[in-house]
């Protein structure tokens, strides 16, 4: 009969795990185990604009491997079996627990009911549902010592936590479970150094060590830690709040508090100091945050099991009437599954679908789109890396500031402009009934595109300029960008005419005027130009996850230590030697040249001596302002990178033949024989390219480090050559 009520449990188990998937964070876990299965387990952010490349501890990597084999073996239904088997696992294991412990088949039924109906709620295609599983194998082998698991617990239980640590961050109550079981056995006159406690502590002690050996090492263990430290994050996401005893999970947690306090008032046993030390924190935990309900009534049914327990089991009650139920519940599971299999395997009837699609259907995806940490899953799992979210449901990996600017956002505070405008947003697709959309919607600045009954979305408005005032007399004037061509023309062939030395030269108004260009294919030493490249490629590497930006680089002169976000700006900013090394062994050198060739730049080497040739330079520039030189999913890190050239602070050459305070994003580069500088500066008639690649000078020139009179006969013509552009296009 046992066997029968634990077959129902199962059953029962597996139809709440076929549910369809529908849980935002499990969208992006599933996402990353595809990351996985292609690039390999990820330390740094991939799915952000707003943190790219920042330090990111995927500690449900294995459980998100897990999820991507069944994907890519089974499709997503291959998930769903997974979770239903997961499901079932749990209530059944529960039922065998508290039947093994109270030798009471019917008490065994209730208490069951009471825990897991406590514990269900919580019950979703995520790993907190595997650690669930593995919370309960942990208790199989702690309170059932004669099982064949407890009786190898040396060794069972460092390769249970050494997977649980790797699935969810729940393994730190494992070990929490543990201190507090070796505690109270003491209490009880059972102290850790002697027979089984020994064996326990032993295994604890193993397991610490063995968990440490993952991807991650020790940061993976100190994640829980780090992420309860964000307790005031935390406080406003739903699952780490207290219960709220007016909901169904509420309700069904008094229930089961209501059961567990009768058994250990009531029960034919009076509980041990073990099992008040072990289940009253729990319980405390519980209160604390309700996402512990998942965890909190498996200790506690153990020990009202104890409490409630005969002491012979009840005599057997089998039938052939219990083999034609079993069969039937068997015949009832398969029934299910086939159902299940015919429906669509995602739930998102409550994301943004169709405004999701209207976005898309309109050009607006890959721009820097704000939604809410709830609908950036669904974002992450449908639309990426075409279109990369704000901010999503991982509170661990966010820098804390950014987190609280996405607080105040949905807080609709005072300062919601500045924080759009303070994070470029574009986009903003927010629920249709909150009172931020309802300021947007009152205020200039946001126009309302789309809205449905679930959500709006809302671009940032772009006001055409003022139209110039024209005399009746007179036509419109053309627009100097047009007309500055042939000047331009006529300013670069003056100058090359006349130069002591060959220059490359590519000059454009921007974004599309006809293009003046000289030598522009002539491949010369890059110079310090080659980290332009160097960086680009660092930078695509962390967008992608494939290198972590807080890692440490080379140290600056001063031996203060650098990551290898601050290596790639000093080598852009400051020109840094140093940084642009270790960032040319990063790269592997020439063996980028391949790939450079492929995405349009093929004069360039970064073999040594490192070569490029004007037109690549002017190409790099021009993809850089325009935020595609690092293909779709890259604007955020263009646009830091774009940053640091127009914070450039070697400025001894464009900058000289411009009016003082002229907006320029440039970069330099000389060594012997060779100066060069490239960028887009901004005239009174719109932005304007301009690359200069010049050389060979003669010895000593050129080095910027020690500049003397070589160098300012080098450089002087360079600023010369940018003082007749301006003058050309102004």
């Amino acid at each position: 009969m046992a066997g029968l009520f634990a077959l129902v449990f199962a059953v029962g188990g597996w139809r709440a795990g076929l549910s369809r998937l529908s849980d935002n964070s499990f969208f992006w876990h599933l996402r990353t185990g595809r990351w996985i299965l292609d690039h390999g387990i990820p330390h740094a952010d991939i799915y952000s604009f707003s943190a790219p490349g920042h330090r990111w501890v995927a500690q449900s990597w294995l459980a998100e491997l897990l999820y991507g084999l069944l994907d890519k073996a089974l499709g997503p239904f291959g998930v769903r079996l997974l979770t239903a088997f997961t499901g079932g696992a749990v209530a059944a294991v529960t039922y065998f627990l508290v039947h093994r412990l109270s030798r009471d088949r019917l008490a065994a039924v209730g208490l069951t009911l009471a825990a897991i109906g406590a514990s269900f709620t919580l019950w979703a295609a995520r790993p907190l549902f595997l650690g669930i599983l593995a919370f309960l194998a942990l208790l199989w082998i702690v309170e059932v010592p004669e099982s064949w698991l407890g009786r190898r617990a040396i060794w069972t239980i460092p390769v249970l936590l050494w997977l649980w640590a790797n699935t969810h961050g729940t393994f730190s109550l494992g070990f929490v479970y543990l201190g507090l079981h070796l505690l109270g056995r003491w209490l009880d006159g059972a102290p850790f150094w002697t027979g089984r406690e020994r064996v326990l502590t032993g295994a604890s002690v193993i397991a610490v060590v063995v968990a440490a050996l993952n991807p991650y090492g020790p940061g993976l263990l100190l994640f829980p830690v780090q992420l309860v430290s964000r307790g005031d994050i935390l406080k406003r996401v739903t699952e780490w709040r207290s219960p709220d005893f007016r909901t169904i999970q509420g309700l069904m947690f008094a229930g089961w508090l209501a059961v567990f306090v009768a058994c250990f008032a009531l029960g034919r046993r009076r509980p041990t100091r073990r099992d008040v030390v072990v289940t009253v924190p729990f319980l405390l935990l519980a209160f604390w945050a309700q996402r512990n309900i998942a965890l909190s009534p498996l200790v506690g049914v153990a020990a009202a099991a104890r409490c409630v327990g005969r002491d012979e089991y009840r005599p057997p009650a089998d039938s052939p009437l219990n083999r034609l139920v079993a069969v039937a519940l068997v015949g009832l599971g398969l029934v299910w599954t086939a159902q299940a299999a015919g429906q669509p395997d995602f739930d998102t009837s409550t994301y943004p679908v169709t405004a999701l699609h209207w976005v898309a259907d309109h050009g607006l995806l890959g721009q820097r789109l704000m939604t809410t940490d709830a609908w950036a899953g669904y974002v992450i799992l449908r639309w990426w890396p075409q279109q990369k979210v704000f901010v999503d449901d991982r509170y661990d990996m966010y820098p804390k500031p950014l987190l609280e600017d996405f607080i105040r956002f949905d807080d609709a505070d005072r300062r919601w402009r500045e924080i759009l405008d303070r994070w470029r947003i574009d986009v903003v697709v927010w629920r249709a009934d909150s009172t931020i959309v309802r300021l947007m919607e009152a205020g200039p600045g946001w126009n309302e595109v789309y809205r449905d009954k679930k959500a709006v979305v809302l671009t940032r408005a772009k006001p055409a300029p003022a139209p110039a005032p024209a005399s009746a007399a007179e036509p419109p004037a053309t627009p100097k960008q047009s007309a500055a061509p042939a000047g331009l023309d006529a300013a670069v062939d003056g100058f090359v005419g006349g130069a002591p030395v060959p220059f490359s030269v590519v000059a454009r108004p921007l974004p599309d005027g006809p293009v003046t260009a000289r030598a522009a294919d002539r491949r010369v030493l890059s110079a310090s130009l080659y980290k332009l490249f160097v960086a680009r490629e660092l930078l695509g590497r962390i967008s992608a996850g494939r290198l972590d930006r807080a890692a440490p680089a080379v140290p600056a002169a001063d031996g203060r230590s650098r990551t290898v976000g601050d290596c790639i700006r000093d080598m852009i900013v400051v020109s840094d030697n140093p940084c642009g090394a270790w960032g040319l062994g990063q790269v592997g050198g020439g063996g980028l040249d391949a790939a450079l060739a492929r995405d349009g730049f093929p004069g360039t080497s970064l073999a040594s001596p490192q070569q490029t040739t004007a037109a690549d330079v002017a190409r790099f520039f021009e993809q850089a302002r325009a935020g595609t030189l690092l293909g779709p999913g890259g604007e955020a890190a263009t646009a830091e990178l774009y940053g640091w050239l127009r914070a450039q602070q070697v400025n001894d050459r464009l900058p000289r033949g411009l009016p003082p305070g002229t907006p320029l994003a440039h970069k330099t580069g000389d060594r012997l024989h060779w100066a060069h500088d490239a960028g887009v500066l901004t005239a009174p008639g719109g932005e304007v390219l301009l690359v200069v690649l010049s050389g060979p000078w003669p010895a000593p020139c050129c080095d910027a480090d020690h500049p003397g009179p070589a160098e300012a006969t080098a450089f002087g013509a360079i600023a010369e050559l940018a003082r007749r552009v301006w003058a050309a296009v102004s």
